[in-house]
């Protein structure tokens, strides 16, 4: 298999249909993060994209996006944004992770969020849960399978009422382009960071950039979507995120902290959920964590894992002892003072 590295403006068309094609039959890989268009979108403010092109007998078998980042080590495309990652590859074919790695001229390429890959499993050192909302049958299926936690959603619609009783009428808009409200999700997500202390991964100007850039592509199969829960006039709670096809990708959720006991955050996603049908959605992902409202609206979740296919044997060793006391500290008792410590050290190494 031959390995071809390209910046993304230089695929040609035929290559980007090559890319297309593999990604929509193949239902692993049916998340926006794997379209040639997320790629595409961060190189425009970001300069060090880079694609290999798998080859053979001159054609294209897969792809593989990745950040160059200093000392020749690859990330994956987005960073710290990025929810999943891997290879995309034709229906039934592998590939050696070594071999791609050294292909492209890497000395390593680091992941945090990549699926479950043929090959690749010599070089997870841990997977967790990605959580995911299915409602490709409707609302009312989506909440008779949340079995004990339906009642959180009963509790959701009934503070919705509340809200309307006590305020004002609640308005859904599932896609916003009305001005200031990206700019205000930014601004409450970066305080909600500030906040709960942790690393503020919207404070490097590139990915406030993509954002805006995401969400001004034309309304095709791919594309940013806004989205914003008013209070009569007063905007509540607000989404962003990417889609694909009938997949939702949520990046960014968060609201007036002012109206917290209402639970806004949670009730823009019920009605995100209720609406799923009519704009063709039928998934919803979460992306990985452990915040509650994930484990309260999930259906189910998608197995990622955390790992390195790095060709310098003593780095990678060290990488993957710290991997596992990072777990086993979070499983002890001392995990509530070390977690700050924990999590921001690891987003630090992570999205640097």
């Amino acid at each position: 298999m031959n390995v071809r590295v390209l910046r993304p403006a230089d695929l040609t068309a035929d290559q980007i249909a090559a890319w297309s094609q593999m990604q929509s039959e193949d239902p692993a890989l049916d998340s926006p993060f794997f379209r040639p268009e997320f790629t595409q979108c961060v190189a425009t403010v970001r300069d060090d994209v880079e694609v290999a092109v798998l080859e053979e007998a001159g054609r294209p078998v897969g792809f593989f996006p990745y950040q160059r980042e200093r000392g020749d080590i690859g990330r994956p495309v987005g960073g710290y944004m990025a929810d999943f990652q891997g290879v995309i590859l034709t229906a039934g074919r592998e590939c050696a992770p070594a071999d791609l790695v050294r292909g492209c001229g890497l000395r390593a390429w680091h992941f945090d969020h990549s699926i479950l890959q043929a090959g690749f499993q010599p070089y997870q050192w841990l997977t967790a849960a990605s959580p995911y909302m299915d409602v490709s049958r409707g609302f009312d299926a989506y909440q008779a399978n949340r079995n004990q936690d339906s009642n959180q959603i009963k509790q959701m619609l009934r503070k919705t009422r509340k809200v309307q009783r006590e305020i004002g009428p609640v308005r859904y808009e599932p896609h916003c382009t009305a001005g200031g409200v990206l700019d205000t999700l930014i601004a409450w997500k970066m305080e909600q960071y500030r906040r709960i202390k942790v690393i503020n991964y919207l404070q490097p100007e590139w990915t406030r950039e993509l954002l805006n850039k995401l969400l001004l592509l034309p309304d095709s199969d791919f594309r940013g979507v806004l989205s914003a829960l008013y209070v009569g006039e007063r905007l509540e709670a607000a989404r962003f995120g990417i889609q694909s096809g009938g997949v939702l990708h949520v990046l960014i959720l968060a609201y007036d902290v002012s109206l917290a006991t209402y639970s806004p955050g949670s009730m823009l996603l019920v009605e995100t959920a209720r609406s799923s049908q009519s704009v063709g959605i039928r998934r919803i992902d979460l992306g990985r964590g452990e915040e509650r409202y994930k484990q309260q609206f999930m259906s189910g979740a998608t197995l990622v894992a955390e790992g390195s296919v790095d060709m310098r044997p003593m780095t990678s060793a060290i990488r993957r002892g710290w991997c596992r006391t990072r777990e086993l500290v979070r499983a002890s008792v001392f995990r509530p003072p070390a977690q700050y410590v924990i999590r921001n050290a690891r987003a630090w190494w992570l999205y640097r």
